[in-house]
């Protein structure tokens, strides 16, 4: 960042709109018809850390108001990071290391108790733990074909909604919840942009056009998890993401959690990110 320009760091206004579009393109590609979609159904300009230089923003991330539920069942406020990025124009001038203190700063002074993230890929583990995120979430994966896994029917119970199953399983075991709104927009989401998924009783099942998958159910319902994903994808190979209590997979990291008071969350779930 040169001298001469006017650093500041605040929250965005609704002018910003079109240079927050204009970054999130440049970094991420989506189109419009995916920014018009998120814009209208989740952006908050009161959620939304910007830095600007000369007037312009130039780096943003989104914090968006989450519940994370503690090992003991105890609920917490916090905030999740999504979508921090910096226009390539400003890259390796430390523009996202003001924003990131400046967003725990704001986060705290708004009584959250912490920050949870994703991060893109695993290199950025380490650049997230300069400022004080440290790997909190897990998960199971799995990768190969789903003819490899048992054969198992499909449930019995009747198809419910996936927003209604979400709600209730992600309320009720250690992990980041979300209000019903916020589900909603995943779903909807995920059914225009990436894939299918579907929801019985038991079990909820998501798959990308990529190969991502994801199912969500109690142990002894992993079955029906699968079962449902069997209808829902063609893919010859798939990476299977599951809960952390899965009966199958490797364990790995699944996200990260800056605290701003003591939360122990065990063997939590972050549920809600990009893969």
């Amino acid at each position: 960042m040169t001298l001469c320009m006017k650093i500041e760091l605040r929250f965005a206004a609704s002018a910003d709109v079109s240079a927050l579009r204009r970054n999130w393109r440049a970094c991420f590609g989506d189109d419009d018809t995916y920014l018009d979609f998120f814009f209208a159904r989740r952006f908050r300009a009161a959620d939304t850390p910007v830095l600007t230089a000369d007037g312009t923003v130039v780096s943003q991330l989104f914090l968006l108001p989450a519940k994370l539920r503690d090992a003991a069942g105890e609920m917490h406020d916090v905030r999740y990071l999504f979508a921090a990025a910096t226009h390539p124009d400003h890259r390796g001038r430390g523009c996202m290391a003001r924003l990131l203190r400046f967003a725990a700063e704001a986060a705290r002074n708004a009584s959250a108790e912490g920050i949870a993230l994703q991060p893109g890929e695993e290199s950025l583990y380490a650049y997230y733990a300069q400022f004080g995120y440290r790997p909190a979430f897990r998960r199971r994966v799995w990768e190969g074909s789903l003819c490899d896994l048992p054969d198992t029917s499909v449930p019995n119970d009747p198809e419910t909604d996936a927003v209604a199953f979400l709600e209730r399983y992600l309320n009720n075991r250690p992990g980041v919840c979300w209000e019903r709104e916020a589900l909603r927009f995943a779903i909807d989401e995920h059914r225009r942009f990436r894939g299918r998924c579907a929801a019985c009783g038991r079990a909820f099942a998501a798959a990308e056009d990529d190969g991502v998958c994801r199912v969500l159910s109690d142990p002894d319902d992993l079955a029906a998890g699968i079962a449902l994903l069997r209808g829902l994808t063609h893919e010859t190979r798939v990476r299977l993401i599951l809960p952390p209590d899965a009966p199958l997979g490797e364990p790995e990291d699944g996200g990260m959690l800056l605290a701003f008071t003591p939360i122990e969350v065990g063997e939590a779930m972050l549920c809600f990110a990009k893969e």
